[in-house]
């Protein structure tokens, strides 16, 4: 099993059984300024910028995304992805077997989360309104 992957060949989804693990999925989206919409399907899933930075819009959120800033992504969401300047993030992704109706309330979007890092400081942009 391959051990090591290069940034080009993880711009195609690289399945757990592909990375020696059981449930984590991994890809590479390298972002322009044409649009990237990203399905979560049954998956829940984290997004990691990088390099560069990335505007996100996930249902009534939008912001953008900066060196070392974290995206999630609830199951059966979708979020697009723009960059002038172009960006790169790592999207990870691993199963929900439980319905969002059981998780959380409802609402015309999925709730979305954003978590701001800096070497100083971690605030957080989009407060998960379940907790």
């Amino acid at each position: 099993m391959k051990q090591y992957w290069k940034a080009p060949e993880l711009l195609d989804r690289k399945e757990p059984a592909e990375l020696g693990l059981v449930y984590t999925s991994v890809r590479r989206l390298e972002v322009g300024p044409e649009p990237v919409t990203v399905e979560s399907g049954d998956e829940e899933m984290c997004f990691f910028c990088i390099a560069g930075s990335a505007a996100y819009t996930c249902g009534a959120h939008t912001g953008e995304a900066v060196l070392l800033d974290q995206l999630y992504l609830p199951a059966h969401a979708s979020m697009t992805l723009t960059s002038a300047r172009g960006g790169v993030l790592m999207q990870y992704g691993a199963p929900c077997a439980r319905p969002r109706a059981r998780r959380f309330p409802a609402g015309p979007t999925p709730p979305f989360y954003q978590c701001r890092s800096a070497p100083q400081c971690a605030r957080h942009t989009h407060p998960a309104p379940w907790g």
